[in-house]
């Protein structure tokens, strides 16, 4: 590679930073079905440093999750399938 071109980033040799951001936002795009961009926008808006662990990690994708859809975090979910039954009483 000469002087004159632009180094290039590879995903093996980015920085951590970037490739945790990149990661996490991936995460958040599956998730919800976003698109990668705005997945990579939520990610960025509520990270306010680089995640020290797998729980700031999830924390932040919680957050970005719950800026994606608008999502009240404190509300119960039920994720359970309706068009199958798993309840032990028939």
């Amino acid at each position: 590679m000469s002087a004159g071109q632009p180094k290039q980033h590879h995903p093996q040799t980015a920085p951590a930073r970037d490739r945790s951001s990149s990661r996490l936002a991936e995460l958040v795009a599956h998730l919800t079905d976003c698109s990668p961009e705005q997945a990579h926008a939520a990610v960025e808006a509520v990270k306010a440093g680089e995640p020290a662990d797998s729980d700031e990690a999830l924390e932040v994708v919680a957050r970005a999750m719950s800026a994606v859809r608008r999502v009240d975090l404190r509300d119960r979910i039920d994720l359970r399938d309706i068009s199958k039954d798993d309840s032990p009483i028939t």
